[in-house]
């Protein structure tokens, strides 16, 4: 047996990504390069990492040696180069099956983006003994031109609704978790209440997620509610989980019973950009798990910067009562929280000295 070459083909804006992460979803030893939007910027999404890394940017942010063009578009190299290496490796050392969302004029024009890697390891399947499949996807207006460049002539062309069924669209209510009640020891005031946009960081915060979430809750203690604006909702955390860190915010709420995804922010990011909230809340429903922010491969994921997804609550629960996990950044490692990392990690600095507090102004 050879490798069967099959090409997905679909118009602009179709759902073809949505039904290819629901289709590695129920497919996890096929390895998958995607590129999903979120927060309206290309991403990367690399299965077997378990991790979505920036790849549209804008110029002006960025060294040229750093990025790669086409049209308008403007995309980091570094990711590419990375998905370029997975993709060699999973073709000389596995015999699973693999998907490649998209290839276009970056390959064939520009000789960028996954290449020259993907034209390699094309080659490489075309002529290796083992009894896979390969599913590259392409644009409709582009396939006579892939076809060509890529010699795929005997390859099947579908569409991804015949590779997975349409997944009807099932939007999920989403509620924001601020949490303020930390010791706040090292900073020596709550960071919930300091001044750094002319509000206290919690209403700040609140204005922020109001459109991004269906309803907002201020985490805190119960001798601490006074703290705050009366007309916000408030979850006060239950004197059970004293050891339990900023993971007692979470187990409070989850004992109201709630079903909607829950955005978990903490009050110590005064540079955040909405932007990232919003890529939270659209990657926990796009990727149908929980997800959090880290500001790069290397560095661990933000468990004050992560959204909940509402299959996880009972495995939660179970964690801290039965596996005695009583830390967030826990909870998300055994969650296998999908890592999204930032594009420019400094936005997410958390801030917790009255050193950092005073010189606010200059990292902006």
């Amino acid at each position: 047996m050879i490798t069967k070459f099959t090409i997905i083909s679909d118009p602009i804006r179709s759902g073809k990504t949505s039904r290819l992460i629901h289709w590695l979803n129920q497919h996890p030893q096929v390895f998958g390069v995607l590129m999903p939007d979120l927060a309206g910027k290309r991403k990367l999404f690399l299965n077997t990492l378990n991790l979505v890394l920036p790849l549209e940017v804008y110029e002006k942010d960025f060294s040229e040696s750093e990025l790669v063009q086409i049209g308008r578009f403007t995309f980091l190299k570094q990711p590419f180069l990375l998905a370029q290496e997975l993709l060699l490796d999973a073709i000389n050392l596995s015999t699973n099956d693999i998907v490649i969302d998209e290839i276009g004029k970056l390959e064939f024009k520009n000789k960028a983006g996954f290449e020259p890697g993907l034209s390699k390891g094309l080659m490489t399947l075309s002529l290796e003994n083992k009894d896979r499949k390969c599913y590259l996807v392409v644009r409709d207006y582009l396939l006579e031109e892939a076809i060509s460049f890529y010699s795929l002539q005997e390859s099947e062309v579908i569409g991804s609704e015949q590779l997975v069924e349409v997944i009807p669209a099932q939007p999920m209510e989403t509620v924001a978790l601020v949490l303020c009640g930390g010791a706040s020891r090292r900073m020596k005031q709550p960071k919930s209440l300091l001044y750094y946009h002319e509000l206290p960081q919690y209403l700040w915060l609140n204005q922020l997620m109001q459109p991004l979430v269906n309803d907002v809750f201020l985490s805190c203690k119960k001798e601490q509610s006074d703290w705050f604006d009366t007309s916000l909702k408030q979850i006060h955390d239950n004197p059970k989980y004293a050891d339990a860190g900023p993971l007692a915010g979470l187990l409070s709420l989850l004992e109201t019973n709630i079903t909607s995804a829950i955005l978990i922010i903490g009050c110590d990011y005064p540079l955040l950009p909405k932007e990232y909230m919003q890529q939270l809340t659209e990657a926990c429903q796009l990727f149908n798990c929980t997800v959090a922010l880290s500001k790069s491969l290397d560095e661990p994921l933000e468990p004050m910067l992560c959204c909940i997804h509402p299959k996880d609550f009972k495995a939660i629960q179970n964690l801290y009562f039965d596996k005695k996990v009583n830390s967030l950044s826990k909870v998300l490692l055994q969650l296998n929280a999908i890592k999204i990392v930032v594009e420019h990690p400094n936005k997410i600095k958390s801030f917790d000295t009255p050193m950092e507090f005073s010189s606010f102004q200059t990292y902006l």
